[in-house]
């Protein structure tokens, strides 16, 4: 069984799924498909199989019981979401740009005239209330991309706060390199995993020598194309891990239940020599361990439980 390598030789395909068993007698089998075509069964036949009429229709990704056991569901290649946390001048011109590249657009911004102007511009929802409270009408998604351009500095931090635990794609926000430092300490303080805060973006978008509201907003998008594009791979796949389960035997760990940090679908990749993505804290280390005894038995699937966190542990072979 490789999912990876058969994930890194996908097309793009609308509406790529991918359904895991995360408890029951069928633990760790796996099926991924798209609208009208199955894609790979792992290691083969399975209860999935007969259900992917009711998977077909599922809107997002979740856990669900099926026949007695928990299924996770990850849709792998949605619709982008672009959430904007502070309507400005150059947020107010991403908006349409993100639209006319297919992202669909959240905006939360307190001011009246503002938000109704995020509206005006194609921004659906637009929630005029405090950002904290909006970030609870959002749902949680992997291909959500957070840009935080608020004018307070303590409110900007309060919402990196509110959405770090959660799933996504990219967060932005609008610092300095002093600012960012101390958010980061702060962050770290109160406990929240390196490699979690490492990925926040403090200066958004790519360096094209922008100056205008305008090109400032280019500069946004474009940053978020080539981390959705080049960065992310296939769903939270990155494209370095998809390259690595190549090259070797290696174990593939997915966060499937969770009480906070990490986050539900969090993924590490594990050889004997390397390893893609972190979780931060003492489970990483336990999760590290349980993965590279995978590697040296014959078994193929492994459920860990440490911390309160649940983690799947399945290798991934290059002979099948």
């Amino acid at each position: 069984m490789n999912l990876l390598r058969d994930l890194s030789a996908l097309p793009r395909l609308a509406g790529i799924r991918l359904a895991t068993v995360i408890s029951g007698p069928e633990l760790g089998h796996r099926l991924l498909f798209a609208p009208g075509l199955t894609l790979g069964s792992y290691p083969g036949e399975g209860s999935l199989n007969a259900a992917l009429p009711v998977l077909s229709v599922i809107p997002e990704s979740c856990v669900l019981n099926i026949g007695g056991a928990e299924v996770q569901m990850e849709i792998l290649d949605p619709t982008p979401t672009l959430c904007v946390l502070g309507a400005d001048e150059v947020t107010l011109q991403l908006i349409p740009m993100a639209k006319q590249l297919g992202f669909s657009v959240i905006v939360s911004e307190e001011r009246e005239p503002l938000a109704q102007q995020a509206e005006n511009n194609g921004a659906d929802p637009v929630y005029c209330m405090p950002p904290v409270e909006a970030l609870g009408h959002i749902s949680d998604s992997w291909e959500t991309y957070f840009v935080v351009r608020l004018s307070d500095p303590l409110l900007a931090q309060k919402c990196v706060e509110t959405l770090l635990p959660r799933p996504w794609a990219y967060m932005g926000f609008a610092a300095d390199e002093s600012r960012m430092a101390l958010v980061k300490k702060r962050l770290l303080q109160k406990g929240f995993a390196p490699g979690r805060v490492d990925k926040i973006q403090k200066s958004m978008g790519l360096d094209i020598g922008a100056v205008t509201p305008q090109e400032r907003a280019l500069a946004i998008l474009a940053e978020l194309v080539s981390v959705r594009r080049t960065k992310a791979g296939l769903g939270h796949y990155p494209k370095a891990m998809l390259e690595l389960a190549k090259s070797g035997e290696s174990v593939l760990a997915t966060v499937v239940q969770s009480d906070g940090l990490p986050a539900v679908g969090e993924k590490l990749l594990f050889t004997t020599g390397e390893q893609i993505g972190s979780l931060g804290g003492n489970e990483e280390q336990a999760v590290r361990s349980a993965a590279l005894k995978l590697l040296k038995t014959k078994e193929t699937v492994k459920l860990l439980q440490q911390d309160g966190i649940t983690v799947l542990l399945e290798r991934m072979e290059l002979t099948c």
